[in-house]
């Protein structure tokens, strides 16, 4: 029983800090969200300031889990590594969905469509932060090391582009 609640502590160790910074990209989803509702330049310089937060949380997940899959073997390396491509397929949202989509100024005619573009793939990616959260939870609690996957059809790596579904999870 000590045995298995050291083990579960050292995947604890490792993870709990990708949480962390997962979970303040979900809260900064909702946050973007909000203030994207009104066209005002007070709104645009948040959005922006929320885009470089999601991007700056994101990188730091990934080095961190960069870090945990040094430390880790077999199984639970291949999960590090896949949890790692999970996240930077997320990255690759917020750079090709949510960055280009943002209007220029809070003048831009077309505020009201850009906006809610940029909320729908909002919603979509902090279902993504829900997937990855509940991976990492039940890695820590169970020891299952099932990583939510990068959708069918895109490819594998740096290249990545679309990304994983709920739906698309393995199951053991």
């Amino acid at each position: 029983a000590a045995k298995k609640q050291h083990e579960a502590n050292s995947r604890r160790r490792l993870l709990e800090p990708v949480k962390g910074f997962v979970i303040r990209v979900e809260r900064t989803t909702e946050n973007m969200s909000d203030y994207l509702t009104h066209q005002s330049s007070y709104s645009h310089a948040h959005a922006e300031n929320f885009l470089h937060s999601m991007n700056s949380n994101l990188r730091s997940a990934r080095r961190t889990l960069h870090v945990a899959r040094m430390h880790s073997k077999g199984d639970k390396r291949d999960f590090m590594s896949n949890l790692s491509n999970y996240v930077q397929a997320m990255e690759e949202v917020i750079r090709d969905s949510l960055r280009v989509n943002l209007p220029h100024n809070n003048t831009d005619p077309n505020w009201g469509v850009k906006a809610g573009n940029i909320r729908n793939n909002l919603f979509q990616l902090k279902s993504r932060c829900g997937v990855l959260i509940r991976s990492i939870d039940d890695f820590i609690d169970a020891d299952r090391a099932v990583a939510p996957t990068i959708a069918a059809g895109a490819t594998s790596g740096a290249g990545a582009r679309g990304g994983p579904s709920p739906s698309s999870r393995r199951r053991p």
